[in-house]
């Protein structure tokens, strides 16, 4: 596991309801990016579809851990490691955090940030290919 899997077990695990087992479900069936998108997006259906994981569960999810996974939280721009300092998170997830705040909606920026996402690419870069592909 990536240090930002880590850490995100680590917020998981501290959520009442969610032992070690359900975390590891959790992080098995969604990416560190993907789970933060959908905790910010309040998209408690996308949780849902996780093993384990019931209606409530998804909402407690949600409650517990949207102020972390807000603009310049850990989903956007990295995550802490064990000593307290910011891991970025990958150029993707930045450029998707810069396009929801130009005023984007999350799965839209997600649709145009991976039509043009390139191994290799910088943020810059696929902002920039992002916003030309949104005016065309």
């Amino acid at each position: 596991a990536t240090q930002t899997e880590k850490n995100l077990f680590r917020e998981i695990i501290k959520i009442s309801g969610i032992g070690p087992k359900l975390a590891l479900a959790i992080l098995s069936g969604i990416g560190v990016d993907d789970f933060w998108a959908a905790v910010r997006a309040a998209e408690t259906g996308r949780l849902v579809k996780l093993p384990g994981i019931g209606k409530k569960t998804a909402e407690r999810i949600v409650i517990e851990l949207r102020d972390k996974a807000g603009a310049g939280g850990p989903g956007d721009l990295g995550m802490l490691n064990a000593s307290g300092v910011t891991i970025p998170a990958s150029p993707i997830a930045e450029a998707r955090a810069a396009l929801e705040s130009l005023g984007y909606k999350l799965p839209e920026a997600q649709k145009l940030t991976d039509a043009v996402h390139k191994e290799g690419m910088s943020t810059d870069q696929i902002i920039r290919e992002a916003l030309k592909r949104a005016i065309r």
